[in-house]
């Protein structure tokens, strides 16, 4: 690593400020963005709850409110910690900040700051309140733990000990997001922190005193495509530390460690889940509760919908109930605690991209055996916060232009759409263990032909698609999807992880030209011109970025007369649709119904 590099690194060294006045700034009438990190209750029972702003990306930044009357009300945001510094060459980030009350009734907010979005080493960092019930709370100046990320609390063990998990993500990782706020799409940091490299895997560190200091006791390893981690600890009745852990496409995996998490089992599945958070904690009647996708407790949903809670009495061999907080699409990322009289609170997030709601639950264990709201006061979907929906609007419209600067410069180039496609009206299905790599990556199975790529195939049934303006179903708070050239297979077949579509159709060209074709897709595309590639992710590496019209450039030969365009795009698990633009100064003819005469002429 360069010195410059290590310098530019050791920004994310320096200790963020807490915003403890974060108005007008920080309004809710300025928020874009909500993702959910979690909720604690203090001893005089006021609720904290934390997300994110900005956006899942080198853009986040940490927002804190406040209860009083159980999580009916919430206060303006009343802490915030933006690490970001204009002065700086690239962003500085906060992606995280968990509260948790310890024994002694203090409020701990564990968070991570990161050069970019993941610099490869990134750093856990704790704040401390003594008195999280007054009304000008103080906190103490952060410090830094350890390197890595921390999304979910701590546990106290018997012995006394306090258990911080902590993740240090993938190598992998350090690409992701940077379409966000940067000129280059690698990270500066892709060869630095090697010496981290033996850690990269679901990590604990362990206070003895009270959470003075910590120290790294041990790791645990998952033999699986992981990205996040997220992993949290119960300890089983029997003394064992129980880890689970997300996984890219495996579902929860599991780990056990006999020594008080200095090793740790190899890691082995669990329970089928969507690639997603989960929560699992052990109550103060001694159950163990979780919360995750799916209905009942052993399925795997196609996407983040049904987030339900199930309780265990024998340390998680059995589970019992399924009280359904939200069966909705796009709600995730539970987390939760307890009151004394055994009321449980879930926070978790709805949309976060575009509605960015941060929800409350509020129910029983009773609820949950019941599978229903019995329980004097249980609640669901209570709104805890919403960000402005001009200020969405605006930060999607900054994003696409982002975008389309990085692929076009301040050119004027003139773009139209592809007015319409000949689509396959059917759908193939692949393997998505074939993914080979993490969070992103190429997906080989997508090389495998469909019926319409099979030239003696003459029994295909064939769908006119058009350009539109709403994703998954519903309307977008995107600008105009169709100027954008946005089409969807959705009509064909639901957005549903590793569906294969395919779409054609046909450009002329009066002379022979270069031309430019702006796309983009969700989330593995193939798109070729005449039989040639220009786009395979079956073989090239798909950035891991949230998907969007203007993702990807391709500068093609355009002959003269007709040229066949044929896009083929593999669904993630929330959308089913690609966008193409071609430049245009005239002289171009669409048609998704060019006959083969046509095409050899």
């Amino acid at each position: 690593m360069s010195p410059e590099i290590l310098a530019l690194a050791d920004q994310a060294l320096v200790p963020p400020v807490l915003n403890l006045a974060p108005l007008p700034r920080y309004g809710y009438d300025q928020l874009d963005y909500g993702m959910t990190v979690g909720v604690e209750r203090t001893y005089g029972g006021r609720l904290w709850a934390s997300w994110i702003g900005g956006g899942d990306n080198e853009k986040a930044f940490l927002v804190v409110a406040t209860s009083d009357d159980d999580g009916i009300c919430w206060s303006d945001p009343r802490l915030v910690i933006d690490a970001h510094d204009e002065s700086l060459p690239m962003a500085r980030s906060v992606i995280s900040g968990v509260p948790w009350l310890d024994p002694q009734g203090r409020l701990w907010l564990f968070f991570s700051q990161s050069m970019g979005y993941y610099d490869g080493r990134m750093g856990i960092w704790a704040a401390r309140c003594d008195d999280p019930d007054a009304d000008s709370p103080q906190w103490t100046q952060p410090q830094r733990l350890w390197h890595g990320f921390a999304l979910n609390k701590p546990t106290v063990l018997s012995t006394g000990e306090w258990m911080l998990p902590a993740a240090l993500w993938p190598r992998d990782l350090m690409n992701c997001s940077m379409v966000e706020s940067t000129s280059e799409v690698s990270s500066p940091f892709l060869e630095s922190f090697h010496e981290l490299d033996p850690y990269r895997l679901g990590n604990v560190i362990v206070s003895s005193d009270l959470g003075r200091t910590w120290e790294r006791r041990g790791g645990a390893t998952f033999p699986c495509a992981v990205d996040f981690l997220e992993q949290m600890i119960v300890e089983r009745r029997d003394g064992s530390l129980w880890m689970i852990v997300r996984t890219l496409k495996d579902g929860m995996w599991q780990s056990v460690s006999l020594d008080r998490g200095a090793t740790w089992t190899t890691g082995e599945p669990w329970l089928p889940h969507v690639n997603s958070r989960h929560f699992i904690r052990r109550l103060p009647s001694g159950r163990i509760l979780l919360v995750k996708h799916g209905v009942p407790v052993d399925t795997r949903p196609q996407s983040r919908s049904h987030l339900t809670a199930y309780l265990s009495d024998d340390d998680g061999v059995t589970w019992q109930g399924g009280l359904v907080l939200d069966e909705r699409e796009g709600v995730s990322y539970p987390d939760g605690t307890t009151a004394p009289d055994g009321t449980i609170y879930i926070t978790y997030d709805r949309n976060r991209d575009t509605d960015g709601e941060v929800l409350l639950a509020r129910f029983t264990e009773l609820d949950v055996l019941t599978k229903c709201l019995v329980s004097p006061g249980a609640v669901l979907r209570q709104l805890v916060s919403r960000p402005n929906p001009q200020a969405v609007e605006t930060r999607h419209a900054e994003r696409k232009s982002l975008l389309l600067r990085r692929l076009i410069g301040d050119s004027d180039i003139s773009f139209v759409s592809i007015p319409s496609w000949l689509a396959w009206n059917g759908v193939g299905s692949i393997e998505m263990e074939k993914l080979n790599m993490n969070n992103g990556g190429a997906l080989p199975a997508l090389a495998h032909p469909l019926p319409p790529e099979i030239g003696h195939n003459r029994d295909v049934q064939w769908k006119e698609l058009f350009p539109v303006e709403f994703r998954n179903g519903v309307g977008s708070a995107h600008a105009d999807h169709k100027g954008e050239g946005f089409v969807s297979f959705e009509s064909i077949s639901p957005a549903l992880e590793g569906k294969v579509g395919y779409a054609r159709t046909f450009v002329h060209s009066a002379t022979e030209r270069p031309a430019i074709f702006l796309l983009g897709c969700d989330y593995w595309m193939q798109f070729r011109v005449n039989g040639e590639c220009f786009i395979d992710h079956s073989r090239e590496i798909r950035p891991s970025w949230t998907p969007e019209p203007h993702e990807f450039r391709c500068d093609v030969p355009l002959r003269a007369g007709w040229n066949l365009l044929e896009v083929k795009v593999a669904s993630g698990q929330q959308g089913f649709a690609f966008a193409c633009q071609v430049d245009d100064s005239g002289d171009l003819k669409f048609s998704s119904q060019s006959s083969a005469n046509d095409l050899r002429a």
